[in-house]
């Protein structure tokens, strides 16, 4: 790591902030500008710039000429720390309350999801080795393929693979009954669980929000025009031990991170309140 330079005087060992010469210049200028002012009816802030400077440096409530400062100039503007999840003063996210209310509803709904989703899987017959058969707007077309289940990784299933549709968190893998299908991009696939049939729902979605409840019903709705379980199976799916209680859930892939960049829906608002509070 390189010296600390000044950016005035140039010599090693200190910076600007601490820098003798410098706070040598800008009291020779201050005091020239008490001398320059002398006489005049009116000063503006401007013809106390080098004294501000120099009070500034000094950590002064008193200029040169003598005119008091309703409170010290400090060499740096302090700003105002606010919570990273709620947006308000005064405590940080590992001592919010919003917080931990939040991370403790999430907790719950990713159990209440797991247990609810399990129940489904067993009664439709999800597992490994049950057969998916793809299908273009709910219908089977020659570019359409069949798959058998091979893995399921549930530590992912969690609030966040419950209302996300996409194979961007991919909990199922799946490869191509046909050995040699019509495109190489076809031999595997990835998806996650099925969705949640409405009738399904735990009573701690409808607690969470009103969004959720309508993300997922309109989730319920699309899956059936992709995809569709043609052969299911008994007992197809070996459980992580604790996989639907509170400790397991808190402990899902990627839900610790969410949880982490979550903010409160009026963050901004508040956090805004606060730094004008400070002003």
């Amino acid at each position: 790591m390189g010296r600390r330079r000044c950016g005035w005087c140039y010599a090693y060992g200190h910076n600007r902030a601490t820098c003798e010469e410098y706070t040598k210049q800008v009291k020779e200028q201050a005091e020239w500008e008490v001398d320059n002012n002398k006489g005049r009816e009116t000063v503006s802030s401007w013809d106390r710039y080098h004294q501000k400077e120099y009070a500034k440096r000094m950590k002064s409530d008193t200029l040169m000429d003598g005119t008091k400062l309703d409170k010290p100039i400090s060499s740096r503007r302090k700003s105002t720390r606010t919570c990273s999840y709620c947006g308000h003063a005064g405590h940080n996210r590992r001592k919010c309350e919003d917080f931990a209310k939040h991370s403790e509803k999430v907790i719950k709904l990713t159990s209440d999801y797991r247990k609810a989703i399990k129940k489904q899987m067993k009664d439709s017959g999800w597992g490994v080795g049950a057969l998916v058969q793809e299908l273009y707007r709910g219908e089977v077309n020659e570019n359409c393929s069949t798959y058998m289940i091979v893995s399921m990784d549930l530590n992912l299933a969690s609030k966040l693979t419950m209302e996300c549709y996409s194979n961007r968190q991919p909990i199922v893998k799946m490869i191509n009954i046909n050995p040699n299908p019509k495109y190489n991009w076809d031999k595997e696939k990835e998806m996650n669980l099925p969705p949640l049939a409405p009738e399904n729902f735990p009573k701690s979605v409808d607690r969470y929000s009103e969004h959720l409840t309508s993300r997922l019903v309109e989730i319920h709705k699309r899956f059936p025009q992709d995809y569709e379980l043609i052969s299911g199976v008994e007992d197809g799916i070996v459980y992580p031990k604790g996989w639907t209680g509170l400790a397991s859930s808190a402990a899902a892939t990627g839900l610790e991170k969410s949880l982490k960049e979550a903010t409160a829906p009026k963050f901004y608002e508040n956090q805004r309140k606060a730094k004008e509070s400070d002003w």
